[in-house]
């Protein structure tokens, strides 16, 4: 499900900005890249471990950005965006929330 609404979630952010005649980034930036450098080299719990504690990192960030967009953007087709994406955002940190915990919590101990 969640590979699911991230594809749609894309799409959707890409027709927005090609219809404003922006082009969508090319490649990843440096932060994610950074974290598929230091995932690529871990295997088993420790992977596990730091692939969550990524998600939860990168999906409250997102959520962030979203509100702020949500609640003081200034283009209407972003900031619909934003507010339709926030309930499955919040929805996909609560998942990553509770593999954290069947983890014993260990992916977050070090925020």
């Amino acid at each position: 499900m969640p590979l699911t609404d991230h594809t749609k979630a894309n799409l959707q952010l890409v027709a927005i900005m090609k219809s404003q005649g922006l082009t969508p980034p090319a490649a990843i930036d440096q932060m994610d890249q950074n974290m598929a450098d230091q995932l690529s080299g871990l295997r088993g719990n420790a992977f596990d471990a730091a692939y969550l504690k990524g998600q939860v990192v990168a999906h409250k960030r997102t959520i962030a950005l979203f509100k702020k967009e949500a609640m003081s953007g200034s283009d209407p087709q972003m900031v619909s965006f934003a507010k339709n994406t926030l309930p499955t955002l919040d929805m996909h940190l609560m998942m990553v929330d509770k593999d954290v915990a069947a983890m014993g919590g260990s992916a977050t101990a070090s925020m």
